[in-house]
């Protein structure tokens, strides 16, 4: 039996990595021979400005100094300087910027792809074997890590392996990763509960402490560098309403009804406040999560999941780079639903990128702000509704298990020791979902 489970192992690694390089050769050769998005040729402006004129710089520019990019605005917390050094080195290697900028986001997909198949490899290794292949070549991430041009991808396997650290009784690895991961894009804070969380109690100081020591490395350089506008820019950013989710019926509203009249004013009012509620969506996704954690028992990147899949179906600002949040963490919340979602949101790209580049797939650019075709928008609405419906029954699966809790708590009371002896039994076979 041991070696039959040996020989089935060593062919699930080798299946893996065949998988890895298959994929990693996809991801190279879409990065090789395209140029991206308009983040792309932002992304390029940035380094050329870090590297004519410093860091500093990049955050205490105003828009009228740097009219060659348009709409320019350096949000971007710092580590994305440490990003920006290693492309200019590799730009001087001899790559071009959009291969070398690029290389960096599909090479973070094999870690993260590394993480799926071992964690979710550890009880069945086809489990694992198939939640890594369904990230590795899911239109989804191939696209937004070889073809976008951003650096969501990277702050995606930071977070997951942060969530995993803590998982794995590591609080000090937990805590930095986490941190590094909020220095490259403020999304990652989704995920900040999750890991304080998932660490075990007696660790979390330490985990605490390496993610305050890590994050004042890495910002107060940043203040240093620029006091008047670094954290306005940075922490104060709110992402711009898209053509997605609650946007797209808001948008609808407001174009249907007449002009200059109270109904319109009104819609007008609603989307506006909408589009500035990011934050507060984020407070109440903090307090969720910890319901979740201590009525449901969540942890680990099930847990993250939570929070991102909560975020996208209910966010007032969209990218398409958005779309990878949930894309690792989501396959330990529910395989049917990942895989779902991960197929709405890859053919919704497919479609989308395409019609924006008219069919050449060269540069997209949504500066312009191009009418999206029929089959893009549907997509997207299709790709929004699945987000809407996971949302809604994680919602509904937390206020069944809080009146459950309830229902068990007045039981308790009513039958005396029992009673608590059976809710604790409860709680300790309720496990943990991952």
């Amino acid at each position: 039996m041991g070696s039959a489970d040996g020989r089935r192992r060593r062919l699930s690694v080798v299946l893996f990595a065949g998988c890895a390089v298959a994929a990693l050769t996809i991801r190279l050769a879409i990065a090789a021979n395209t140029y991206g998005t308009n983040d792309m040729r932002t992304w390029a402006g940035f380094a050329r400005l870090f590297h004519e004129r410093g860091a500093a710089a990049l955050y205490a520019l105003a828009p009228a100094d740097v009219p060659e990019i348009p709409y320019y605005h350096y949000n971007h917390p710092p580590v994305s300087l440490v990003l920006l050094s290693v492309v200019n080195v590799l730009s001087g290697w001899g790559l071009a910027f959009p291969l070398a900028f690029r290389l960096l986001p599909s090479l973070a997909d094999l870690v993260t792809a590394t993480l799926i198949f071992r964690r979710l490899g550890a009880p069945s290794e086809w489990t694992g074997l198939a939640g890594a292949a369904l990230f590795l070549f899911s239109p989804l991430a191939i696209l937004i890590s070889s073809y976008h041009g951003n650096t969501d991808s990277i702050v995606v396997c930071l977070a997951l392996a942060a969530v995993l650290a803590a998982d794995r009784d590591r609080p000090l690895l937990a805590g930095s990763l986490i941190a590094l991961a909020c220095g490259l894009k403020l999304g990652a804070i989704l995920t900040v509960p999750a890991v304080v969380l998932t660490t075990r109690p007696e660790q979390r100081r330490s985990s605490l402490v390496a993610m305050g020591a890590v994050s004042a490395a890495v910002w107060i350089p940043g203040v240093i560098l620029s006091p008047a506008t670094f954290l306005q820019r940075t922490i104060g950013y709110a992402p711009n309403g898209g053509h997605f989710g609650f946007n797209v019926l808001l948008n609808g509203l407001v174009d249907a009804l007449p002009h200059d009249q109270a109904p319109w004013w009104i819609a007008r009012a609603l989307r506006f406040a909408f589009m500035r509620s990011s934050r507060v969506l984020i407070a109440v996704i903090f307090v969720l999560t910890f319901v979740a954690y201590a009525r449901q028992h969540l942890r680990g990147p099930a847990l993250a999941a939570f929070g991102n899949v909560l975020f996208l179906a209910f966010t007032s600002g969209f990218g398409t780079q958005y779309l990878i949040w949930p894309a690792a963490n989501g396959l330990f919340l529910g395989f049917g639903w990942a895989a779902a979602y991960h197929a709405a949101a890859g053919l919704f790209l497919c479609l989308l990128y395409n019609n924006l580049s008219q069919g050449s797939w060269w540069y997209v650019s949504f500066f312009e702000n191009p009418p999206w075709s029929v089959q893009a928008s549907a997509a997207g609405i299709v790709t929004w509704m699945i987000l809407l419906a996971w949302a809604s029954l994680l919602i509904d699966k937390l206020l069944r298990s809080r009146w459950r809790n309830r229902g068990a708590a007045s039981s308790g009371r009513q039958s005396g020791g029992d009673g608590r002896r059976s809710e604790s039994t409860m709680k300790r076979t309720t496990g943990t979902v991952t």
